[in-house]
């Protein structure tokens, strides 16, 4: 994990979770955690503080909270390495609502999860360095509500909250965008 752009994402929404679960350090952003595997467990919140470089004006102002989980319940996501999956199929569209670059998951067929492109942003060199090992599953709360893994080979290296996209305003947005790509195709001579 790379923990400049993890304190990047920090410092664009103000909060900073310190998680110890499982006999390791999980950082959070309130939208993600990852798995800080270079951290020593006795990390607390000044020493984070200083080793993401924060000021003394910028700790300020990060609401910084400290847990300590079992690794099957940290914030109701269970994060064990061989908990229950729901396979995915990654989509390659892109959606960008009011500003925020998403990815999509399909699972279960039928199913759409979008996430914040840039909550990956921590694990580039991960993602750069193990490509074919890095998987993308849903599981789901107690609640049912749906949350995004992120493993590197057999273990989970983060989990990622969904955003809500899909909303009436949204689609009607999409299938007006996709009729004037279809006038376009036809311009140009093909079919749909």
């Amino acid at each position: 994990m790379r923990l400049r752009k993890f304190a990047k994402l920090v410092r664009k929404n103000g909060w900073l979770r310190l998680i110890r679960a499982g006999g390791s350090i999980w950082l959070g952003t309130g939208a993600a955690v990852y798995r800080a595997t270079r951290l020593p467990e006795s990390v607390d919140e000044l020493t984070i503080l200083t080793i993401l470089d924060f000021s003394e004006k910028e700790a300020a102002g990060i609401q910084v909270t400290e847990a300590d989980c079992e690794l099957g319940d940290v914030y109701g996501m269970d994060l064990r390495d061989a908990a229950r999956n729901t396979m995915t199929e990654t989509l390659t569209m892109l959606a960008t609502p009011r500003g925020i670059r998403a990815n999509a998951l399909l699972f279960g067929g039928r199913e759409l999860i979008f996430y914040a492109e840039n909550l990956l942003e921590p694990l580039d060199d991960l993602i750069r360095d193990h490509g074919e090992y890095i998987r993308r599953v849903v599981r789901a709360k107690a609640d049912g509500e749906g949350y995004i893994v992120i493993y590197d080979g057999l273990e989970v290296v983060a989990a990622l909250t969904p955003l809500e996209i899909c909303t009436e305003e949204y689609v009607t947005a999409l299938n007006d965008f996709a009729a004037l790509c279809t006038e376009q195709l036809y311009k140009q001579g093909g079919t749909p």
